[in-house]
């Protein structure tokens, strides 16, 4: 057969990362099945790897494949992985979360639908009827019936979401079972990127980078898997286990009398560690003692704290308190007793002293209760104001996590969505796809999606720790008006303002600000879906320590939002602010999460008051400004003509070729520098040539190298006019709120598309940056 003659294939570097990768996951779940002792858990996640390998490993094969031939019969033999993907990924959901006796018949279902699917790839060819041929190597081409196929795959992937965030939000606290799911939940968010591979084959010349969420999935799946122990608890190692590590004494003796069975404590507590079992239990107990009062006690059934006095074997005297019952078999004859003894000396020595100072206390208590009444005012009104300092320190840490989460993977995550973001538009404007051509509304789709994730990527970098507003001084009054009366659009529910006349200006984030206004109003129009009026009112106050607010003292802006709604529920209350809460159908729970966030960045606080059945009430407070208003700008447009020379930094290859092929288009030269030092020499030799670069557009961080924070400073040292734009994913840093304090005349947050890239060269080259 040809696809075992080597004259078929050819090395493709291409091929290398998933052959790789194939060959680590396989290892990695032979170790997870190895060191776990083949337990359910290990076996599903062996069985969730094997499809993975199957389609990394045939598909670096179908890369190195040099004929259509070759490369379509090694497809349909990796689609046998493919289509079982989701089947092992649902089996080892409801597996890890001990659901699968629940969910059987429907993993089973699972199986069998990827068996069809794959028996429909070798009968017909209306699923794969070809392949593509990319710069990386052949593609499948997939039909009509691959759209059921898609469907199909993502439904489940839904459902397997669907499960984790049910049990995530099922889970009680901050609990190992909660941190486990939430890692999991993780993996799966980035798995879900690997979706894209699909796209190739539809026509769409993106590279199958499947590989790098995938593999980032299974390790985490590994790490907790091997982190929490996920064992099987049976019944026989649940008491195995029980037994061993009971403080309490226990042992069970036949009808003879002699022990058969103890544990750790029973050895330790009698006989001074030496071995017990087989020895009459009249060795242990004092004979007469056992004779005479316990024998027909434990004869009647059973005795329960039973309290015996006891010599150890250093000859100091104990008490023990005794429990024991009697193991019958199935015909209800005696066969053996289990006693469970406690050492309860310290106790009855603490008793007694609790006696003789109980008299004493009760004086006491009686001679204080006048001064305590007064010291109590004053402390429970220290505590209440504490306790909300409390309440904010864990919720802030509860964002911070979030942030910490988001912060991790934003720098990678945002290059890749700029490398695709910046490709998909650069095409789009290259072959001047219109609304009504083919591959147009996919394009959309793709585009569509990335600019959703970097919503989410920015939205989630709202809680990290470190950043800071990009704030101007502003019309408080202005601003809110706009603010609601977009968030009312469409909706059947009016606003009414009441605002001081003397109303002060504040320093703030405009877009911030409105994302929290359109927050609080979109809830409170929720809250009154028979509609109705919502009031808004702002004021002056000044905030004192008689307020218990958790600020400083000084002049603030109150906004009062108030609505006549249902109201929230109080066993609701203490969670409105907690990441990832909702009581709407289909909210992502990060609304008021982001709200109390960015209020708190804003150095001011965020407080609610509502009533079941009448409204509920949020009161906003935002430090006063002693400024003027300053003058907002408007939008402008892109101009998609540029000239000039453009020095591009990155510290990685295909985000610098994006940034470049944009730039191309609108009409830069271009040059690349890896890092900093780079990019002061190449900036050096071109302004010592006579041809000097018009901007320079610098990545903020780069991985062991120099950063553009000081690769600028030393730019601005050579040239003091150098214009130069810093570029980065970490919105959250504080060179990407205050750039211009940094040396630098532009900023354009990563990912961006060409039409932003080009606005914000627009402003530097042609001077409009102050």
């Amino acid at each position: 057969m040809q696809i075992f003659d080597l004259s078929y294939y050819a090395f493709n570097i291409y091929a290398v990362p998933p052959f790789v990768t194939s060959v680590l996951i396989l290892l990695l779940a032979i170790t997870v099945l190895v060191s776990e002792r083949f337990s359910r858990i290990s076996l599903s996640f062996f069985l969730m790897i094997i499809p993975v390998f199957l389609w990394l490993f045939l598909f670096s094969l179908v890369y190195c494949s040099t004929d259509k031939a070759t490369a379509l019969l090694w497809i349909k033999t990796a689609y046998l992985g493919i289509v079982f993907i989701p089947a092992g990924a649902y089996q080892f959901t409801t597996v890890v979360l001990n659901i699968h006796r629940k969910y059987a018949k429907f993993v089973l279902l699972s199986w069998i639908i990827g068996a069809f699917f794959y028996v429909l790839i070798f009968i017909t060819n209306h699923f794969i009827s070809g392949v593509y041929h990319y710069y990386w190597g052949y593609y499948p081409r997939l039909e009509w019936i691959g759209y059921p196929f898609l469907i199909y795959f993502f439904i489940m992937m839904i459902a397997i979401f669907h499960c984790y965030w049910t049990e995530y939000r099922k889970a009680a606290g901050q609990t190992t079972h909660k941190y486990r799911i939430r890692s999991l939940l993780t993996a799966l968010g980035i798995a879900y990127v690997a979706s894209l591979d699909f796209s190739a084959s539809f026509g769409i010349s993106l590279y199958p980078f499947g590989y790098l969420p995938i593999f980032g999935f299974i390790v985490i799946a590994a790490r907790v898997i091997w982190k929490y122990r996920l064992i099987d608890i049976t019944p026989a190692f649940a008491a195995g286990k029980i037994i061993d590590t009971m403080k309490d004494a226990l042992f069970v003796f036949d009808q003879k009398g002699i022990i058969r069975v103890v544990n750790r404590s029973a050895v330790s507590l009698f006989n001074g560690g030496r071995e017990l079992t087989g020895t009459p239990v009249g060795k242990i107990i004092d004979d007469r003692l056992f004779s005479d009062k316990l024998n027909p006690l434990i004869e009647g059934g059973m005795i329960e704290n039973y309290e015996i006095p006891y010599s150890n074997a250093g000859g100091k005297a104990r008490m023990l308190s005794l429990s024991a019952s009697v193991m019958q078999d199935k015909y209800n004859q005696p066969i053996a007793t289990v006693c469970i003894a406690r050492d309860i000396t310290e106790l009855k020595h603490a008793e007694e002293e609790l006696v003789k100072h109980r008299n004493h206390l009760e004086e006491l208590v009686k001679e204080r209760t006048t001064r305590l009444s007064e010291t109590n005012k004053q402390l429970q009104q220290e505590m209440f104001r504490r306790k909300k300092m409390e309440e904010d320190l864990i919720r802030v840490s509860k964002l911070e996590s979030i942030g910490l989460l988001a912060g991790g993977i934003a720098h990678d995550f945002n290059n890749l969505l700029t490398i695709i973001l910046g490709n998909v538009g650069l095409y789009m404007k290259m072959m001047s796809l219109k609304p009504e051509e083919k591959g147009y509304e996919k394009l959309m789709k793709v585009r569509k999606a990335v600019n959703r994730a970097k919503g989410l990527t920015r939205q989630l970098l709202t809680f990290s720790r470190g950043g800071l507003p990009i704030t101007r001084t502003v019309s408080v009054k202005e601003l809110i008006k706009e603010s609601v009366e977009f968030a009312l659009t469409g909706s059947n529910v009016k606003c009414s303002y009441l605002t001081a006349d003397d109303l002060l200006p504040a320093d703030v984030d405009e877009m911030q600000i409105n994302q929290v206004i359109n927050n609080l109003i979109i809830n409170a129009v929720y809250a009154m879906p028979g509609g109705g009026t919502i009031e808004v009112k702002t004021e002056n106050i000044i905030v004192t320590q008689e307020n218990y607010l958790p600020l400083t003292n000084g002049k603030y802006i109150r906004i009062s939002i108030k609505d006549h709604g249902r109201g929230i529920e109080k066993e609701h209350f203490s969670k409105i602010f907690d990441p990832y809460f909702t009581t709407k159908e289909g909210g992502s729970g990060l609304g008021l999460a982001t709200t109390y966030s960015i209020i708190n960045k804003h150095k001011g606080h965020i407080t609610v008051e509502s009533e079941p059945g009448k409204g509920t009430a949020f009161y906003i407070y935002l430090p006063a400004s002693e400024g003027n208003v300053e003058a907002g700008g408007k939008p402008e447009g892109v101009a998609f003509a540029g000239r000039g020379k453009v020095l591009v930094m990155d510290d990685e290859k295909d985000v610098r070729d994006t940034i470049g092929s944009m730039l191309e288009y609108i009409g830069y030269e271009v040059s690349y520098a890896g890092d900093g030092a780079e990019t002061i020499n190449a900036y050096k030799k071109a302004k010592e040539s006579g041809e000097p670069f018009d901007v320079v557009i610098m990545d903020l961080t780069i991985p062991g190298g120099m950063g553009g924070k000081d690769a600028v400073k030393r730019l601005i040292e050579t040239d003091p006019d150098v214009k130069a734009i810093v570029s980065s994913g970490y919105s959250n840093d504080p060179v990407m709120a205050h750039y211009r304090k940094y040396g630098f005349s532009g900023i354009v947050h990563k990912p961006y598309n060409i039409e932003e890239l080009g606005k914000a060269l627009e402003k530097v080259v042609n001077g409009r940056t102050k």
